[in-house]
């Protein structure tokens, strides 16, 4: 459930566990590759896959 702080900042929590990497894209550009751990990635339009 989220948080009425992550709804007003217009985060979202992912979670990477240990033996994965995800690539976070925006407008099909790689913005990062997130390492193994807790990410805060932006999500304004509430569209983060």
């Amino acid at each position: 459930m989220k948080t009425i702080l992550e709804k007003l900042l217009g985060r979202q929590r992912v979670l990477v566990k240990e033996n994965e990497r995800a690539v976070a894209l925006y407008k099909g550009e790689i913005q990062a590759i997130l390492m193994p751990g807790e990410h805060w990635l932006a999500n304004r339009r509430g569209n983060l896959e």
